[in-house]
């Protein structure tokens, strides 16, 4: 019996840790570790901020505004790089995805940036336009424009891209596959004031 309570306590022990870990990750408690975001291996990982087409809800007007003004005063950011041809970037579960980490990253002070890269007449008209996630930022091939050139050659420039931030303006880590909800975990456990590099 006693056998049986010790084999039940391991159990509910490795429960308690896997729970836990996230939480101290967070809270800057313990280094972000994560299966699913990968590090730039080597040279430059700053990020170029540029002017864009800023819509701030479904069906507003485009303005231009500098994405730098946008995200001072937040702990880091992440960027997310989509296009209305992508069909994992524009699916109802990655739209979802992108909801739970907007929230999740609010209650973190940091920012969610969702750059759309094509034709903003597409992104506007698009069927989804009413779902997708505001405020939006756009530019004509703006990954191209604001990924390091060390990043495009590593990496490449595949869609969904994710970016964590750090406030430098330096890549900590990105992600570049439809999400789950491990990755928006992930994502939001790497971004803000514990985003290291």
């Amino acid at each position: 019996r006693l056998v049986n309570e010790l084999a039940g306590l391991k159990t509910d022990m490795g429960v308690m840790r896997s729970r836990l870990a996230p939480l101290e990750q967070r809270t800057g408690l313990a280094k972000a570790k994560s299966d699913k975001l990968s590090r730039l291996q080597s040279g430059d990982r700053r990020v170029t901020l540029w002017e864009g087409s800023y819509l701030a809800y479904p069906g507003a007007k485009p303005k231009k505004r500098r994405l730098a003004n946008h995200i001072k005063g937040y702990n880091g950011y992440v960027v997310a790089f989509w296009a209305t041809w992508c069909v994992p970037c524009i699916s109802d579960e990655e739209l979802a995805h992108l909801g739970e980490m907007q929230r999740a990253l609010k209650r973190k002070g940091a920012e969610l940036v969702s750059v759309a890269i094509d034709d903003l007449s597409l992104v506007r008209n698009h069927a989804k336009a009413s779902r997708w996630i505001y405020p939006l930022w756009h530019k004509d091939d703006g990954h191209l424009a604001m990924l390091p050139q060390d990043f495009i050659r590593q990496v490449g420039v595949n869609l969904p891209l994710f970016l964590v931030v750090a406030n430098d303006g330096s890549v900590c880590e990105f992600y570049n596959q439809k999400l789950d909800s491990v990755a928006v975990r992930d994502i939001v456990t790497a971004a803000g004031p514990v985003c290291q590099h």
